[in-house]
């Protein structure tokens, strides 16, 4: 495989680099009509045009409406973390539970077995799968 200057070795990076992007695009059209707008009018008028107070109401709703679609995407933003904090709250609320239930039981089997009897139980499985849980969620 052939290695390009930039080492990585892959064909496809050097005809991206080699692409026109949009806001090179853009800024070479805004160039064009400032321009355009100096050959088509004199600087008086220009001023006038930008300085006319229907510019300022349209450059003021350009605003507002940028604003609003910001604080939409900002919202839709906070909405999808609080809903994964919501379930990462739900999974730690059902892993103490387990927590609880399983600790329960090692006490009222303690509590319950003699000397004699010296079955392992049920719980000491649940609770090294717990520990388990435990060590991945932390």
């Amino acid at each position: 495989m052939t290695q390009l200057s930039d080492g990585t070795g892959n064909r496809n990076s050097k005809r991206l680099s080699k692409r026109v992007r949009t806001g090179d695009i853009i800024v070479v059209i805004l160039f064009l009509a400032i321009i355009l707008m100096l050959i088509q009018f004199n600087l008086t008028e220009l001023f006038a045009l930008i300085y006319n107070p229907v510019a300022g109401l349209v450059l003021l709703i350009i605003i507002v409406e940028f604003l609003w679609l910001k604080s939409g995407d900002r919202t839709r933003i906070y909405k999808l973390e609080i809903d994964k904090l919501r379930k990462s709250r739900r999974d730690d609320e059902e892993l103490l539970r387990r927590t609880k239930t399983i600790l329960a039981e090692s006490l009222s089997d303690s509590e319950a077995t003699t000397s004699d009897d010296n079955r392992p139980g049920d719980w000491r499985r649940r609770a090294s799968d717990l520990h388990k849980d435990l060590e991945d969620r932390l």
